[in-house]
């Protein structure tokens, strides 16, 4: 019998959901297909993303709602996060020289574009009081410099494959929290997919970032 406090919010379950999902998705591979998709994140830095991890603490301040509450301000931190990375692959198609890199980030912006959409509709079908203007502010202000890493920086292609997963473990890192906690099958499948594919990607850019 699972112990229920290990999965609240400061339980030790719970802290590890986010590396789990990860290998169950790489290792099972859970019928998904190898997308490239990504939020933003913070780039400019060195290892395999930056030093401040942009985003986490409006992550885990989503372990304290219940019900539409956590659905209103999952979505409309998840919209931001999207945002940015639609704003950084424009930034990325505009400067960025690596064929491979581009290609991802023609393939992200697609994705998220069409993911923003579903999540904007969400809010709307089930009647959640709108965007939550406070968490999306909130959530767009952390993404910034990401976002301006490939806009100015030396290195566009490095900006955002470094940029990207760190944005897409903040991805996962909410995804988790809703699979945890909505009560919304249509939100579950939503970070389900967002999971699945933001893993997959992470993988790939991981490995460029090795190759170079």
């Amino acid at each position: 019998m699972l112990n229920s406090a290990a999965f609240g919010s400061g339980g030790p379950l719970r802290a590890a959901l986010p590396v789990v999902l990860v290998a169950v998705f790489l290792i099972g591979g859970g019928g998904a297909q190898p997308h490239t998709h990504t939020p933003a994140a913070p780039a400019g830095s060195h290892g395999t993303g930056t030093s401040h991890g942009a985003g986490m603490s409006h992550a885990t301040t989503l372990g304290g709602l219940q019900g539409r509450p956590f659905d209103r301000a999952y979505l409309s931190m998840m919209i931001a996060h999207h945002e940015a990375a639609v704003e950084m692959s424009d930034a990325l198609l505009a400067r960025g020289r690596d064929a491979r890199v581009r290609a991802w980030a023609t393939e992200v912006r697609s994705l998220q574009v069409s993911e923003i959409r579903e999540m904007t509709a969400m809010l709307r079908d089930f009647d959640l009081g709108g965007l939550d203007t406070g968490a999306h502010h909130a959530m767009g202000a952390d993404m910034g410099e990401m976002v301006q890493a490939v806009r100015v920086g030396p290195n566009p292609d490095e900006a955002w494959v470094r940029g990207m997963l760190e944005h897409h473990a903040l991805g996962l890192r909410m995804a988790t929290e809703a699979l945890l906690t909505s009560e919304l099958e249509r939100v579950r499948r939503s970070a389900r997919a967002v999971a699945r594919v933001q893993a997959e990607q992470m993988y790939e850019y991981r490995t460029w970032v090795g190759d170079r």
